[in-house]
């Protein structure tokens, strides 16, 4: 028993190191994306909702946080970080299209809801059978599973409803909407 906790113990340091670290990493790849720190910081409000989505799952399935929900966290930062990229992405171009704000927000969302929901159907679909298994070894595969399908379902729901909110207020002044 002693080694295993010891074992334990060691992966949920590393695991303190490596999440912080991720997150920067993925801060900086926004920012080499966007060129600008607006944008990244409005993309980055997914890493919120991904967190949001991971801990909502665990709370409703009664699962406790452990290394595997940790290592699931990061491949949902990840997953999560691509609505933002693809939605503030076309509603850029939109903009760049001259379309009123507005018009600019809603027609980059209708033209983006099915790449983004197949990007969460993809991941969801694909984990499902790990996150209501019972067998021997789910007991490791199931935090992670379910961290990453409640957490890609709702990260979904939150990108299509706050995220051009968010998108809205930071450039209501600069395009007069």
């Amino acid at each position: 028993w002693a080694g295993e906790f010891e074992s334990k113990e060691r992966a949920a340091k590393q695991l303190m190191m490596v999440v912080p670290v991720s997150l920067l990493l993925i801060l900086m790849l926004l920012y080499f994306n966007f060129g600008n720190i607006k944008d990244t910081l409005i993309s980055s409000i997914t890493l919120a909702f991904a967190f949001i989505g991971g801990f909502l799952s665990l709370w409703f399935t009664g699962t406790i946080f452990g290394i595997s929900a940790g290592i699931g966290f990061i491949i949902l930062f990840g997953v999560a970080t691509i609505d933002g990229i693809v939605l503030i992405g076309v509603m850029k171009e939109n903009l760049q299209h001259k379309m009123s704000l507005k018009n600019a927000i809603s027609e980059g969302v209708k033209s983006r809801i099915r790449p983004v929901v197949m990007i969460a159907l993809m991941g969801s679909m694909g984990l499902f059978p790990a996150a209501v298994s019972n067998g021997m070894g789910s007991e490791i595969q199931k935090p992670l599973a379910i961290m990453i399908v409640g957490g890609l379902i709702i990260c979904m729901i939150l990108s299509f409803t706050i995220l051009p909110l968010v998108f809205y207020f930071a450039y209501r002044r600069k395009y007069k909407a």
